[in-house]
């Protein structure tokens, strides 16, 4: 096996790639960006909801950047080399790029939001990058599990099958460890009042005293909308690693083929 990017074709040849044809770009690809931070605010015990404006490169006027619903790019601290991978929750064409940051002890990225970050700072970009992404496969349903800030990703995907008026069924897992650590339920409610092919589901382990939240984990109501005899839907997974296989556990026991649960792991940074 090696890299593609490491070979060097001999002659005239075919390649099969999964993607389509629309997603090839014959230009050179644009990765290195400046970005202005529009919004920094906590929106949970532990999540701070950062919003940044791409600038061209003389970091001038506003762009938006292409990018595909799932993927992520890489944050440069100031003045440092010290970088992080956050994915988008926005979509492509929305002009800002929206995240949901995990707020960790002592974490570098998560001590410059925290005591640093400012409205009007600029940040180095570097992406869009990540296969991570939706699969087009007929009418199938669509399971969205979101662990924490893994929301981000799949929060992405349902905005763009919303924006492009797609109508195949989909559910919304979400899940956090306390009450204190749900965040943006009032969005994700009302992008369920504006698409009637989504269904919301809230599970928070320890505190759950809200109408619409159960107790339990992500993982419990996934499990049992499966065993529910809900059919064999494609399910994409973003989370912490104890969540993604628990997960694939459940849906192996439903027996959803593991070629359709898609997955984006979030690993500790060092």
């Amino acid at each position: 096996m090696v890299l593609l990017c490491r070979t060097y074709p001999r002659s005239d040849l075919h390649i099969l790639v999964p993607y389509t044809f629309d997603r090839i770009s014959f230009q050179a690809i644009q990765t290195n960006w400046i970005g202005e931070i529009t919004a920094c605010n906590r929106v949970s015990s532990n999540v701070i909801r950062l919003v940044v404006q791409v600038l061209t490169a003389d970091g001038g006027a506003p762009v938006s950047l292409s990018f595909v619903p799932g993927q992520f790019v890489d944050i440069e601290i100031p003045g440092t080399h010290t970088k992080r991978s956050y994915s988008m929750a926005s979509v492509s064409g929305d002009g800002a790029l929206e995240f949901f940051v995990r707020i960790l002890p002592d974490g570098a990225f998560s001590n410059f939001l925290t005591n640093d970050a400012k409205v009007g700072m600029r940040l180095n970009l570097r992406g869009p990058a990540g296969s991570f992404g939706l699969h087009e496969n007929g009418a199938r349903a669509r399971y969205f599990v979101g662990g924490g800030t893994g929301l981000s990703p799949v929060l992405s995907m349902i905005r763009h099958m919303k924006n492009e008026g797609d109508r195949r069924p989909a559910k919304l897992f979400f899940g956090v460890n306390r009450a204190d650590e749900l965040f943006y339920l009032d969005e994700l409610k009302s992008l369920r009042s504006e698409m009637p092919n989504l269904d919301l589901r809230v599970a928070v382990v320890e505190g759950a005293e809200q109408s619409e939240v159960a107790q339990g984990t992500v993982i419990d109501l996934l499990r049992k909308e499966l065993q529910g005899g809900a059919g064999e839907p494609d399910i994409y997974l973003c989370g912490p690693p104890g969540m993604i296989d628990a997960a694939f556990a459940a849906a192996a026991e439903a027996g959803v083929p593991k070629e359709q649960v898609y997955q984006e792991k979030f690993l500790a940074s060092g």
